[in-house]
């Protein structure tokens, strides 16, 4: 299978790293190659200033979006274990505090996925859909309400994403010029340069939560390019205990997080999520790799087009039945009257009425 580099014609990133001799080593996880960039206020000196004294790793630029003495920080690629001490040097020489952070900062991580096929990059979006919740919780400062950064599970677009990106590489570009930039995992930057970019993190001068973020993107990054998007796909559809969802999360984030009650109840919602992606796969149009919804559930898509919609119709039911099962097992009591009887139904209880059902932080109201 073609690769990201191979479809879109991007200049090799290898081109553009520079030696470093200082790492932070963290596992197999540490050699994915990103970059980052830090909005600033409230800047004392120069761009100039700046520019020469982070001279090779890092330009400045302006940012329209920022107010008065302000700066947009932007590393060149690297891998994540020579990013760690950029960005320690980086707030050693400038000496910026959380004074230079306001509301409008933010820091954005770009991923590089030009070495990724096709399959690896939808096992990332189905991976990353299963924590997101996870990293927004992780970030805080409410950024999951915030218009530049918004939440997979509230656009609702990567419901359709995955089976166009499967079908041919024109299906794919075509997929990707429909996405919009202000989503938290923004996918535009694949058409221009070959990176995927994390807008979830707040502008702050807190090196440890820093460290931490750039981690677990590391670790998302690489559990994503070891894994095949069917193997990635059973593998969620078939989450159904804790001890299943505890694997699931060590598998991608474990050594960074703790598995504890402050990241369980995201990722049973984020996984939620991910199995109402699976709904919204069109059983009429399977991809190039003959993947198509009948597979998911377990039959083969020969039958007239009603029996293949009652089908699926079928399978919604029951995955988002036993979604709410758990939920109710694991989490606390439901009172749900009437019981729902449709997939549509059972939506609605599962995302948009979950806030009335569950007290506060087990789950977070949506934004609608």
């Amino acid at each position: 299978m073609k690769t990201i580099i191979q479809i879109m014609g991007h200049e090799a990133v290898e081109h553009f790293l520079a030696p470093h001799s200082a790492a932070i080593e963290f596992g197999p996880a540490s050699n994915q190659i990103l970059g980052v960039e830090v909005e600033t206020e409230r800047l004392q000196r120069s761009h100039g200033w700046y520019s020469e004294r982070l001279f090779p790793n890092w330009t400045v630029t302006q940012d329209n979006s920022l107010r008065g003495a302000s700066g947009e920080f932007v590393t060149i690629p690297m891998k994540a274990s020579n990013l760690l001490p950029a960005l320690q040097n980086f707030y050693s020489i400038t000496g910026f505090t959380e004074e230079n952070f306001t509301d409008r900062c933010s820091i954005h991580v770009h991923a590089n996925v030009q070495d990724f096929t096709v399959d690896q990059l939808v096992s990332l979006t189905l991976m990353y859909q299963t924590v997101e919740d996870i990293f927004f919780e992780f970030v805080g400062h409410w950024r999951d309400t915030n218009l530049y950064s918004i939440p997979w599970s509230q656009c609702r677009m990567s419901y359709k994403m995955i089976p166009s990106m499967l079908r041919s590489d024109g299906a794919f570009i075509e997929s990707m010029r429909g996405w919009q930039k202000y989503t938290a995992l923004n996918l535009l930057p694949i058409l221009n340069q070959g990176t995927v970019e994390f807008r979830h993190m707040h502008g702050t001068a807190d090196m440890d939560k820093i460290s931490t973020w750039v981690k677990m993107i590391s670790h998302l990054m690489y559990a994503a390019k070891s894994s095949t998007f069917e193997e990635v796909l059973n593998t969620v559809k078939d989450l159904n205990t804790s001890s299943q969802y505890q694997r699931w999360f060590e598998r991608i984030l474990g050594g960074v997080l703790p598995y504890d009650d402050r990241y369980r109840a995201p990722l049973f919602q984020g996984i939620v999520n991910a199995k109402y992606s699976f709904l919204t796969l069109d059983p009429k149009k399977p991809s190039k790799k003959g993947l198509d919804f009948g597979e998911y559930i377990g039959t083969v898509d020969v039958a007239p087009q009603e029996e293949r919609a009652a089908r699926v119709q079928g399978a919604a039911d029951r995955l988002l039945r036993e979604a709410l099962e758990r939920n109710r097992a694991e989490m606390t009591r439901w009172t749900i009257d009437p019981l729902p009887t449709t997939a549509g139904e059972w939506r609605a209880v599962v995302m948009d009425d979950i806030a009335e059902n569950v007290p506060t932080p087990i789950v977070r109201p949506r934004i609608r």
